[in-house]
């Protein structure tokens, strides 16, 4: 009989390794039987792509938010790119524009004082107000833009820039003046050249561009006010007596006597409790350089009051008109009779210091001291 223990046990010998070794396989590969726990996969991943692609999508093809609203995975997850808010971007821009300029600085070197004077920007001399009518011709004032600020109102412009805009075209310049002085309160340039917008006239000391630029600004520092007209006609010594109403007339006076009466009725609505003076004087004719100290020796609310006696009174704008412009030296100085000498004046405020014959007043007027 033939034996098969041998071959036998060698089988069984294979069986129990076999055994032993899917024991030991089971045993080692239990632990990651969960395939979310099998390392280098994420269960996310198949999100994220897709999320990756709908964007993609959206970006080349059609526009994001039609993308969004058809895929459920971009749906669920957060925007790859959100706008930022106008203020968050000017932020952001400020902040990026000041570290370049930090930056920039730093590395420069500090410039020398001459390049700091060419890069120094001039300031205004002050400003210029002209009221004018659409007819005037203000080119002139271009001539001294460099050097001024220029505010050109034309009174019967019916659409005027906001700036340039008065209540009511009332009272000829005096409307004009007293709105830039109550609007530009806070802000006043340090000196203001009040004007009417012509170029040339009978009353004033010439072109008004040599005028403006022969002025002499440590002279009108020291003034506070200068006329632009140094000739007494026809308004000095002694134009306007309030209280007795006696002025002998120099000239042709027009409405001089309504603008005496008016100057007597407006005395106490204008400067209350101010006792009235038996005579006011000035060089005519409304058109003034003054500095903004001698403006603001008065409250903003008397020239609010100025304009507002202007506003609701009867009197018509040739009278009205004629009150202010025969008071504003006594406004801005505080002087009743404000008549400098003809050739102190342009010599002193304008340096014209030549010989000029200055026409003399009339019997009964005073003469201007000797110079």
């Amino acid at each position: 009989m033939r034996s098969f223990t041998g071959p036998f046990l060698s089988g069984r010998l294979r069986i129990v390794a076999y055994a032993a070794i899917c024991v030991l396989t089971f045993i080692c590969l239990y632990p990651f039987s969960d395939y979310r726990k099998l390392p280098f996969v994420h269960h996310d991943a198949p999100i994220a792509v897709t999320a990756s692609i709908a964007h993609s999508t959206s970006t080349v093809v059609e526009p994001l938010a039609s993308s969004v609203e058809s895929s459920p995975a971009a749906v669920s997850s957060t925007p790859i790119f959100q706008q930022p808010s106008l203020s968050t971007f000017k932020t952001s821009t400020a902040s990026k524009t000041k570290a370049r300029a930090t930056a920039t600085a730093t590395a420069k070197p500090s410039a020398s004082p001459t390049q700091q004077a060419e890069n120094h920007v001039k300031e205004p001399l002050g400003a210029i107000v002209a009221a004018a009518m659409n007819t005037t011709d203000i080119d002139w004032m271009h001539e001294l833009a460099d050097d001024w600020t220029l505010f050109p109102y034309i009174v019967n412009n019916p659409s005027p820039p906001l700036e340039l805009s008065i209540p009511q075209n009332k009272g000829h310049e005096a409307m004009v003046y007293l709105t830039f002085i109550i609007n530009h309160w806070d802000r006043l340039p340090s000196r203001v050249i009040f004007v009417h917008g012509h170029r040339s006239s009978w009353h004033q000391e010439g072109d008004i561009v040599t005028l403006v630029r022969s002025l002499r600004l440590p002279a009108l520092e020291s003034a506070g006010y200068i006329p632009l007209r140094c000739d007494w006609y026809p308004s000095c010594p002694a134009e306007i007596r309030p209280v007795t109403h006696d002025a002998v007339q120099w000239g042709p006076g027009v409405h001089r006597e309504d603008a005496e009466r008016g100057i007597s009725d407006a005395w106490e609505t204008l400067f209350p409790g101010v006792a009235v003076p038996e005579t006011i004087a000035s060089q005519c004719c409304a058109q003034f350089a003054v500095t903004r100290e001698a403006i603001q020796r008065r409250e903003k609310k008397a020239y609010e009051g100025m304009r507002e006696w202007i506003l609701n009174t009867t009197l018509i704008d040739d009278v009205s008109g004629r009150v202010l412009e025969k008071l504003w030296a006594y406004i801005m100085t505080n002087d009743a009779v404000h008549c400098p000498p003809p050739q102190q004046c342009a010599c002193d405020y304008f340096g014209q210091c030549g010989d000029r014959d200055w026409p003399v007043p009339p019997e009964g007027l005073q003469m201007w001291p000797s110079q």
